[in-house]
């Protein structure tokens, strides 16, 4: 995404021993609302996603190197607090 190019999650789950808990279906879920972000639910999806992935113009929105100000503020504040 640093690079304005689209990303295909495949969130693993916990269900299916594919991971110790749906961690990965949680922040899924949180980036699929993202522009430039494509989720593949179920293993069927994952073609049809490639496929939407490979029509996609070079036009995707970026991500910034570093984390903004805000988030920085909100770690620091968590690790005093700890």
């Amino acid at each position: 995404m640093q690079r304005g190019k689209p990303i295909l999650v495949l969130p693993r789950e916990a269900a299916r021993d594919e991971t110790r808990n749906d961690h990965q279906i949680a922040t899924a879920r949180a980036f699929a609302g993202f522009d430039g972000v494509l989720v593949a639910w179920t293993d069927d999806e994952v073609r049809a996603q490639l496929d939407d992935l490979v029509t996609r113009t070079a036009d995707a929105p970026t991500l910034a190197e570093t984390a903004r100000g805000p988030l920085i503020e909100r770690v620091a504040r968590f690790i005093d607090d700890a």
